[in-house]
């Protein structure tokens, strides 16, 4: 719910991840994301959406952190780079969600960046004014990777690295 957004991403080889999925935010217009809370919006409003998922997939769920200072087509040169260096398709979720979180911070504070929050912000504009720059913000990433059990009892697991979170002032 909110802007707030996930991806699956599926390996065809070493270093060569597709995009699978990719959630669109849930919003009542530009950077005016649905909340949850008091005097918030009502959580039915939230999407549910299934997934079938393959061995090997990675799942990417972050908040508007990440997806305001990197687009998709990055991210997944990010993980084909990451996977390329590594030799494999799995995935070391905890240093690659380290990689996107440093990443999406660096370009944050890049005022001459024309970053995804940026093309945003020109397409609802209509104003034909062109916006540089990243966006400070909180930025929360969960990478997770699909992996085969070993005991047929469980026919899949997940394997995940823990939220990275990271939060620095942006002098407001």
């Amino acid at each position: 719910m909110g802007d707030s957004s996930y991806l699956i991403a599926r390996p065809v080889n070493i270093g060569e991840f597709n995009l699978i999925f990719k959630s669109e935010d849930q919003t009542h217009g530009f950077n005016i994301p649905y909340q949850v809370g008091t005097e918030g919006d009502n959580p039915s409003f939230a999407k549910s959406l299934n997934h079938t998922v393959e061995a090997n997939d990675l799942v990417i769920v972050a908040s508007d952190g990440l997806w305001d200072n990197i687009d998709d087509k990055e991210i997944l040169k990010t993980l084909n780079d990451f996977s390329k260096k590594s030799g494999s398709i799995k995935i070391d979720t905890e240093e690659f969600a380290k990689i996107l979180s440093i990443k999406a911070e660096t370009l944050s504070r890049d005022k001459n960046y024309f970053s995804p929050f940026c093309k945003k912000a020109m397409e609802y504009s209509k104003s034909g004014r062109k916006y540089m720059g990243g966006k400070p913000d909180d930025i929360t990433i969960i990478v997770a990777q699909v992996i085969l059990s070993k005991d047929k009892e469980d026919e899949k697991e997940i394997s995940y690295s823990k939220s990275v979170d990271t939060t620095f002032d942006d002098g407001i």
